[in-house]
């Protein structure tokens, strides 16, 4: 996990919304998983869509 990029990520607001175990294989850590991260863009001060 990249540690560094998920506590950029928190801080901006996103939230993790949930883990997909063993998503991906990765050439060193074998399978590891992926996590899914949002930001709510409709909230004030956000873009609207």
């Amino acid at each position: 996990m990249n540690t560094a990029a998920v506590h950029l990520y928190e801080s901006l607001g996103f939230v993790t919304l949930g883990t997909a175990p063993g998503a991906f294989r990765h050439p060193t850590l074998g399978h590891v998983g992926l996590r899914v991260m949002w930001l709510d863009l409709r909230r004030p001060g956000g873009a609207t869509g």
